[in-house]
């Protein structure tokens, strides 16, 4: 995946898949919207400013799955996998207490 600052890398990670970062206008983006880390330290994968770098880092395969994985353990620490059957076995639960039943 190729992304810049968009919260898709948070969700993506669960696969552990390769990312690259483009954030090409990083200082304008630092300067108006602001960041909750420095965002060499917050992405899970390398950073590229051109697109000739998103080039190489594919041809080379440059990606370091561990910081992939540590990268989701923090922020998907309570997903488990099973969120939507979680969700509609907890609706079923409460309808049951109110005394629907479902098929």
């Amino acid at each position: 995946m190729i992304t810049d600052y968009s919260s898709v890398p948070f969700e993506f990670s669960l696969l552990g898949r390769p990312m690259i970062f483009y954030p090409y206008d990083l200082e304008s983006y630092q300067a108006t919207r602001g960041l909750w880390e420095p965002y060499d330290q917050l992405v899970p994968g390398p950073i590229a400013c051109t697109t000739a770098e998103i080039i190489d880092l594919i041809k080379t395969g440059s990606f370091d799955a561990g910081s992939i994985e540590a990268f989701s353990r923090t922020w998907n620490t309570y997903s488990a996998g099973h969120s939507s059957r979680d969700l509609v076995q907890y609706l079923r639960e409460q309808d049951e207490k109110k005394g629907r039943m479902y098929g």
